[in-house]
């Protein structure tokens, strides 16, 4: 177990391929979870979760952690993809499997914890996220920490029989200014 960052009873901890369980596996297979993601066709198995945990593992442009909760352990994941260096910009991806826990601020958090990680640690100015413009509980996550919307690109992602807008968000570094 490696934590990286924490705030109350949530955490963020370096995701392991030992890690995947038939549990998370449960989430990515499950249309009510993924249904709003990029990830929402299913398929999953133990083997391809795995195996793109340790592809997340070996890119040095991608960090990916569990979002662990101190009475219900692995709750979801959030992710910094895209990380690059030169323009120090990365993209963040959240998903909380658990759905007791939905409502309850945990996607929020978590946001909050990898934006300081990548603007602390990684040196990063600025976070971008885009999604469906239906997924409105990760609009009002994202925007809770501090992303506002810069962008809707209407029929840009394709959602069952329909299209759908996109929604692109961004939060800048305190010091992102700074550096204009």
């Amino acid at each position: 177990m490696i934590l990286l960052l924490s705030d109350g009873d949530i955490s963020l901890q370096r995701f392991q391929p030992e890690d995947v369980s038939e549990r998370y596996v449960g989430w990515l297979n499950d249309p009510d979870v993924m249904g709003q993601t990029e990830s929402r066709n299913g398929g999953h198995t133990l083997e391809s979760s795995r195996a793109y945990v340790a592809a997340s593992l070996a890119d040095d442009r991608c960090r990916l952690w569990r979002i662990m909760h101190e009475q219900a352990g692995h709750v979801g994941n959030m992710r910094l993809s895209d990380i690059i260096s030169f323009h120090r910009r990365a993209d963040t991806a959240v998903i909380v499997g658990e759905r007791t826990l939905w409502g309850a601020n945990i996607a929020s958090r978590a946001i909050r914890l990898a934006a300081k990680y990548a603007f602390d640690e990684l040196g990063m100015l600025k976070l971008t996220a885009g999604m469906l413009a239906t997924n409105t509980a990760s609009i009002r996550a994202f925007e809770k920490a501090g992303y506002t919307v810069e962008a809707r690109r209407p029929l840009h992602y394709r959602y069952g029989d329909i299209w759908v807008d996109g929604v692109f968000m961004g939060r800048l570094s305190e010091t992102a200014f700074d550096h204009a």
